[in-house]
């Protein structure tokens, strides 16, 4: 079977459970889906990440097919054409996640995360991670700038000579591309309410 229709009908699937405030609505509209006749719909199922059985957040997004399908490259870009090791995209990631308060960014990429070589104690310790020793100095520049970006954008000079004592400037653009991006897409998450997997479907982790 191919594999937008294969996806088509996961999310058919999916919208044919009863639909209520806690569980069975993949987001806050219920009943809307995307057209799977449509060019761009079937280009994002077809996504090598996507697997044929993209997330809720891909089906959403889909609902407008040629920005979806965008927002979809420029995801798969980040996660498979950046030179900086995943670990650090992955924990620029998470950090975002927690600040905006993102459960479903949270859940999912843990998943990656974990894939990409960080660890649980540094899971753990995220939330405060000043605190924490489970971190080395590099991780903490990185964190550090992910704070600050993640509250107005207003980088301090200190923090921003500090974070290019270990990365060049491709993997800096590259961080902020990241934390630019699962900053809108947490809040995209909380808005639409868009509701966890928990049918197996699980993120890809492209490059670590």
């Amino acid at each position: 079977m191919h594999r937008a229709t294969l996806a088509c009908l996961v999310f058919i699937g999916l919208l044919a459970q009863p639909f209520s405030a806690q569980e069975g609505q993949i987001w806050r509209i219920p009943g809307t889906m995307p057209d799977p006749s449509d060019p761009a719909v079937k280009a994002i199922f077809d996504n090598g990440l996507n697997r044929g059985r993209p997330l809720n957040i891909v089906m959403v997004s889909s609902i407008s097919p040629k920005i979806g399908k965008a927002k979809n490259d420029y995801v798969a870009s980040l996660r498979t054409d950046g030179i900086i090791p995943g670990i650090y995209r992955e924990l620029a990631i998470m950090r975002t996640s927690i600040i905006v308060g993102a459960e479903y960014e949270s859940v999912q990429h843990r998943i990656i995360a974990k894939s990409c070589g960080v660890s649980d104690a540094q899971l753990a310790a995220l939330a405060n991670w000043k605190g924490s020793s489970v971190f080395d100095s590099k991780q903490q520049a990185l964190l550090a700038f992910v704070d600050e970006m993640d509250h107005g954008g207003n980088v301090s000079d200190a923090t921003f000579a500090t974070l290019q004592k270990f990365f060049n400037p491709r993997e800096i653009v590259e961080i902020a591309n990241a934390v630019s991006m699962y900053y809108g897409t947490g809040l995209f998450t909380n808005a639409l309410q868009i509701r966890l997997e928990t049918d197996g479907r699980a993120p890809a982790a492209g490059r670590c």
